[in-house]
């Protein structure tokens, strides 16, 4: 995506991807997926627990891999606005 709309608004790559990011994590961090063809060898979607360890790594707070995810996107945000 971010070479996409990076190219259509003359916007750099990184700035882009930046911005997405948040709004990616969300997307990808679904617990069940309604697709998964581009890999259909995949045997469950991982991004969800990878979010999560990450998440407790930066110090997130959550009691489950959905709220360490949240609240990971969440300090993305506010670190956004922060700067």
């Amino acid at each position: 995506l971010g070479h996409q709309v990076g190219a259509a608004f003359h916007v750099p790559h990184g700035l882009t991807v930046a911005i997405l990011l948040p709004y990616v994590m969300e997307y990808n961090a679904d617990p069940r997926p309604t697709r998964m063809a581009i890999y259909p060898t995949y045997g469950s979607p991982q991004s969800l627990s990878r979010y999560a360890e990450l998440a407790r790594h930066l110090g997130c707070a959550g009691s489950n891999d959905v709220e360490l995810a949240q609240n990971f996107v969440k300090s993305l945000h506010k670190l956004y606005k922060d700067i």
